[in-house]
């Protein structure tokens, strides 16, 4: 008979789809039992665990995931032989993005399983004219609507034109946070996206906001400033 704090617990995990024991832990767990209840979870094949830049990444079990799926929880079962290791590099950074925004206080983070299902159900709302995209994740701040890319690597104009031309028509959000893996990226995404609104694309470095935080230094394509006073 599962505990109500293992069932916490794999929600927290199915969530996030799969993330770091620090990203499980940091408001909902007492350091103290934490990893010991983690193991317990490991013991009954209800989660598994694979290593990737010195962390262990946890994730649901098929057991796992059907103790969700009893609870009525919708989250996306990860497979992880399907999965590229860039892809969960990218993955456990978007993750670690989302926990320092909700440490702010001044942010609501969603995770990657719920924004990934509200748009792959909501897809047809959702498409403009052919232009349809999900966030690696997305944020509130008061009334504000943000989305979330996590650039890590540079795509062609092309791509990123699509992406743009979905963001200046979509609904679903008044800001994008764009976190760049490199100053090459962050310049190159500056001179991409000129949009009417100054402030509907920000930008600024993912390793200077790991360090800083939301008082990492934020650009819009003609200004600098801080996130929450990019100009």
């Amino acid at each position: 008979m599962l505990k109500e704090r293992d069932v916490k617990l794999l929600k927290h995990i199915g969530k996030n789809i799969v993330c770091p024991a620090e990203v499980i832990q940091y408001k909902e767990f007492p350091k103290s039992s934490f990893y010991r209840w983690l193991e317990e979870l490991q013991t009954k094949k209800l989660i598994q665990t694979i290593p990737i830049k010195n962390e262990q990444l946890y994730f649901l079990t098929k057991k796992g995931h059907q103790v969700l799926v009893d609870e009525k929880e919708n989250v996306p079962f990860f497979n992880v032989n399907s999965v590229k290791l860039s892809e969960l590099n990218h993955h456990l950074t978007s993750v670690k993005c989302a926990k320092l925004f909700n440490e702010s206080d001044q942010y609501q983070a969603i995770s990657v399983a719920e924004t990934y299902d509200h748009f792959f159900n909501n897809r047809d709302d959702i498409e403009i004219n052919g232009f349809y995209r999900i966030p690696d994740f997305q944020l509130k701040k008061g009334e504000t609507r943000i989305f979330v890319e996590v650039e890590l690597h540079l795509k062609s104009k092309a791509r990123y034109m699509d992406i743009f031309n979905f963001c200046e028509r979509t609904n679903e959000c008044d800001r994008i946070y764009w976190i760049c893996g490199s100053q090459q990226i962050l310049d190159t995404l500056r001179a991409f996206f000129i949009s009417e609104d100054p402030l509907k694309h920000i930008f600024f470095l993912l390793d200077e906001f790991l360090e800083k935080g939301i008082d990492v230094s934020a650009y819009t394509h003609d200004a600098e400033g801080t996130i929450n006073k990019p100009s």
